[in-house]
């Protein structure tokens, strides 16, 4: 896409996101699971980085790809927002 649109003046972009917490997240981890921090421990310990974020890690990529003159020479461009987690999970300890 990125090569049929750039004739347009169309950058084209994706963002490939791991999991993050989302209110649909914490609630379904507050009915299904006996220990919500266990599961919130969990899914800190298998990301790379130490943590799994909230939504708005994801919407900050969204928004650096849209700003208008920042990113104007990126097009075709798979931006992991994953913490390394494509790199390979952690096993907790």
């Amino acid at each position: 896409m990125a090569l049929d649109y750039t004739r347009h003046g169309i950058r084209v972009n994706a963002v490939c996101p791991a999991g993050a917490w989302t209110p649909m997240l914490r609630k379904w981890c507050s009915r299904n699971k006996p220990d919500p921090q266990s599961t919130e421990r969990y899914l800190n310990e298998i990301h790379p980085l130490g943590y799994c974020p909230e939504g708005d890690a994801i919407a900050d990529a969204c928004v650096f790809l849209d700003c208008r003159k920042k990113p104007r020479f990126i097009t075709g461009h798979l931006m992991h927002i994953s913490g390394g987690a494509e790199l390979g999970y952690r096993r907790p300890i």
